[in-house]
């Protein structure tokens, strides 16, 4: 029953011309709060864009965290917008994957410290 709602919500939907499927999703995210928008968004940016796709971008942030742990997540993420050519309206989701990605960083050098004993070597660390 659920199930074939949100089918024909989905077939309307795609119905619709662009301006009036601009209107639905305006009037869609108005009706949440803004946390719940930021879960939306964040939803919605996982599903249209599979996390192959990211992947590339998560490696490069990790590169950039293993060198310098003084980069901000926000600072990396603006310099992955221009890096990778990306939209700048995906901001708040490259700054969200940049934080996950440098507590990963900073775990890992905590859990292996080995595996980082060549940077500090290198008096980069």
């Amino acid at each position: 029953m659920v199930n074939t709602k949100i089918a024909e919500l989905v077939q309307t939907v795609a119905e619709l011309d662009q301006s009036s499927r601009q209107a639905f999703v305006e009037s869609l995210f108005s009706a949440f709060g803004e946390k719940d928008r930021s879960r939306l968004v964040q939803w919605v940016c996982h599903y249209a864009y599979p996390r192959t796709r990211w992947s590339k971008v998560e490696r490069w942030m990790e590169g950039q965290f293993r060198r310098d742990m003084n980069k901000t997540p926000r600072k990396t993420a603006f310099i992955a917008v221009s890096y990778f050519r990306i939209n700048p309206k995906m901001l708040p989701f490259l700054i969200k994957t940049a934080q996950r990605v440098k507590l990963r960083v900073r775990a890992r050098r905590r859990l292996h410290p080995e595996e980082f004993a060549d940077l500090r070597e290198a008096g980069e660390v």
